[in-house]
């Protein structure tokens, strides 16, 4: 009799079918549906499971997919590649190192499992970040606020070298800024509007002679929607370089 029951209720999710009362806004590509990575939980480490063959054979039956690469972690890495010198201090911030071998081996893990890479860059680089008394900063932690401007010399830095060495194929497909940072007290839904079109501006012209190679750029982690969504959203439209 339970068998029958659980054939019975399981048999009604066979076929499940899904009515939209509106025209849908846009066509996702059924490679989207991929997952995500924290930057930091391979940065650095020689024996961490991006250079395991068991992770890596698991990761690879999740391909073709999209791997989306950021997190906390990606909000503050520092890209330590040739021409950019690292931050005098870390006080105010989380700062993560990237070497170009870190960069390297998280190129080849998706190569080899066919996965197409996103990229999140780092936002709140040079901002000063204050969190609650004892609190390393940190915005996941309530009471974490970030003042001050995106210090971009280092991604600039980071993607101009990139451009110069596409020939390595380390070029991701896209890059996206912020991760969830328009919560309350981090930063505010204009800066990172702002942010956008600084990047722009930088992409359009680290690739002026090759606009054609430029990569994609993506929206960023939001992590929710507030009464400020849709007001967000229609702002991000028009920024003209998202894929």
């Amino acid at each position: 009799l339970l068998l029958l029951l659980l054939q019975t209720v399981l048999g009604s999710f066979a076929n499940p079918s899904l009515t939209i009362g509106k025209t849908p806004v846009v066509a996702m590509d059924p490679l989207f549906l991929g997952f995500g990575w924290e930057m930091g939980s391979f940065i650095g480490t020689v024996n961490s499971s991006i250079h395991n063959a068991q992770f890596r054979y698991l990761v690879a039956q999740l391909g073709p997919a999209y791997l989306r690469v950021g997190g906390t972690s990606a909000d503050y890495v520092f890209y330590d590649v040739p021409a950019s010198s690292p931050p005098d201090s870390a006080v105010g911030r989380e700062i993560v190192n990237m070497t170009l071998s870190d960069l390297t081996a998280l190129v080849d893990l998706a190569t080899a499992s066919n996965m197409t890479l996103i990229f999140d860059l780092n936002e709140l680089y040079g901002r000063n970040c204050t969190g609650p008394t004892g609190s390393t900063p940190h915005h996941k932690i309530t009471g974490t606020t970030c003042t001050g401007e995106w210090d971009m010399s280092n991604v600039a830095a980071f993607l101009q070298y990139l451009k110069q060495h596409s020939a390595a194929g380390l070029m991701p497909h896209a890059f996206e800024l912020g991760n969830e940072l328009t919560l309350p007290g981090v930063i505010n839904i204009s800066a990172n509007l702002a942010d956008y079109h600084k990047l722009v501006l930088l992409m359009r012209e680290i690739w002026a002679d090759q606009p054609a190679q430029r990569p994609c750029l993506y929206g960023p982690s939001t992590n929710g929607c507030n009464a400020n969504s849709d007001r967000f959203m229609q702002a991000l439209a028009q920024v003209d370089e998202f894929c």
